[in-house]
């Protein structure tokens, strides 16, 4: 329950913010990376969905240097 909650108050903040994308950490390996795209899909269909972790495919030390950069 708590992936789609967190996903709804993303769009919400997203909207207040005009933002253009919201991302996400998921690594692809689990089912979290689902509950939080489908409902930022049907919430905010128009916004762009950025997963850097599971489309860069990065290890987890890469995934902390990726973090230190950004």
């Amino acid at each position: 329950m708590a992936r789609p909650l967190i996903a709804l108050k993303l769009v919400q903040l997203a909207r207040e913010l005009n933002a253009e994308a919201i991302a996400h950490g998921c690594t692809g390996k689990g089912n979290d990376q689902f509950r939080f795209e489908t409902i930022i899909l049907a919430k905010a269909p128009d916004m762009k969905i950025i997963a850097p972790i599971r489309d860069l495919n990065l290890t987890r030390n890469e995934e902390i240097e990726y973090a230190k950069k950004t």
